[in-house]
């Protein structure tokens, strides 16, 4: 019975560590970054169409300049506009995410947008990011303005300043498609300071959030991956049953010793 259990606890360790790896690993792709498909659009109350989503770098390289090209359609399949923008973080490691929130305005226009197309740019680059940022966040949704928040506490953890270091949430629904993304302000962090960046997401889209990620990025540095919470439950499952299993055996042990 000892055995069996020890036997599960090890099986345990090596499902955790393919989660990890699974959850931190990409595979390679030479198509460098592509857009995936949980983009989404809506209409902001400011009357501006907003196009929202995420990139994704599968190369093997890091990613810069990568900008976002989109072009609206009417019910007629006409052009109708287009316009561009980048995402919101300067730098893409490989199997790194970043959202984007391409926007257009004009009244007349956005009423006629039907459809869009997306199409995707970058460049690639040899600098260096440290992975020195630590990010924690915590969110509520505020009962007077009805407008979601999302507060990122960032730490310098390195020895060197980090410069214009920004905050990045990408915020999803429960079918896990993008509904808002947005960017913190600039910020200069000394060694081991903090700051707190506060990220509204307002109606309509804030009601539609079930879960969000935070990143966090500067021009020398970016985040310390960090364990989900799913893997964390599953780490301390594991430890818990190899306690208990210890115990078990050297519980056995005592009643054999006894005879």
């Amino acid at each position: 019975m000892v055995c069996t259990m020890r036997l599960g606890c090890h099986i345990l360790f090596i499902l955790l560590l393919l989660a990890i790896l699974a959850g931190n690993i990409y595979p390679a792709n030479a198509s460098g970054v592509v857009i995936l498909d949980n983009h989404s659009s809506y209409i902001a109350l400011s009357g501006a169409l907003h196009v929202v989503g995420e990139v994704n770098n599968t190369g093997v390289s890091n990613a810069n300049n990568v900008v976002i090209s989109v072009t609206y359609y009417d019910v007629d399949d006409r052009v109708i506009a287009s316009g561009s923008s980048s995402v919101l973080q300067e730098i893409l490691l490989p199997g790194m995410k970043a959202p984007f929130n391409a926007v257009l305005t004009g009244s007349p226009v956005v009423q006629q947008v039907d459809r869009y197309e997306l199409e995707v740019s970058f460049s690639e680059t040899d600098k260096v990011l440290n992975r020195t940022l630590v990010v924690q966040s915590y969110s509520f949704l505020s009962n007077i303005t009805g407008s979601f928040h999302v507060v990122a506490e960032v730490k310098n953890n390195g020895t060197a300043i980090s410069n214009a270091t920004n905050a990045v949430t990408t915020c999803y629904d429960s079918s896990g498609t993008v509904v808002a993304a947005k960017q913190s302000q600039l910020m200069n962090l000394n060694p081991g300071q903090t700051a707190y960046f506060d990220m509204t997401i307002d109606q309509p889209q804030s009601t539609k959030i079930t879960s969000y990620e935070v990143s966090a990025i500067s021009n020398e540095a970016i985040i310390i991956p960090e364990f989900s919470s799913a893997l964390m439950i599953l780490l301390v499952g594991c430890l818990l049953a190899l306690m208990i299993s210890r115990m078990k055996k050297d519980s056995y042990h005592s009643i054999i010793r006894t005879r």
